[in-house]
């Protein structure tokens, strides 16, 4: 027997963002936290949206293009997950963050405030990226890690356990 969806597109709870017409969801069961009948955020397709595990879009976030949540990951607030970014296993994308190009985020790690993870960039771990942060080119932040403030880390960078950037640093290879 198929399992039940967990979510829907709401009929009539359209948007635009950046030009395309994102859809509003609608939990159909219990899962995690949520309620059947929780609205969540928005998707361009039910592709961007895994309708397994506790993934899920909450507040005003978008997930569009060909990005994808999935496994037990949440995208809050006004948060953004575009182009072919994935952001999976329980990782969390929140506040006005975005996440985009080919960048994935995963394990437990965080991208929250207006931070932005994009090109080739990797978040995993229990890595936390905040404030004005970015992560971009083809770095990789993971462990226990911290990047904040204005702080960039860039290149082929790799930040692994205990390693904190923050300010206006700037950390590229």
């Amino acid at each position: 027997m198929d399992q039940e969806k967990k979510y829907e597109l709401v009929p009539d709870a359209e948007a635009r963002f950046m030009g395309r017409v994102v859809h509003r969801i609608c939990a159909m069961r219990d899962f995690g936290c949520v309620c059947a009948g929780d609205i969540g955020g928005f998707v361009e397709s039910e592709d961007n949206l895994s309708q397994e595990g506790e993934a899920w879009i909450y507040g005003d976030a978008v997930v569009c293009d060909h990005a994808k949540v999935f496994e037990n990951a949440s995208v809050y607030n006004y948060a953004q997950v575009l182009g072919n970014a994935s952001v999976y296993n329980d990782a969390v994308v929140a506040g006005n963050a975005s996440v985009f190009g080919n960048a994935r985020v995963y394990g437990k790690s965080k991208v929250h405030g207006y931070a932005s993870v994009y090109e080739q960039a990797e978040v995993g771990g229990l890595a936390t990226v905040t404030g004005n942060a970015s992560v971009c080119g083809e770095a990789t932040v993971n462990g226990v890690t911290c990047v904040t403030d204005r702080a960039t880390v860039c290149g082929s960078a790799d930040l692994y356990e205990g390693a904190e950037i923050c300010g206006e640093a700037l950390g590229c290879i």
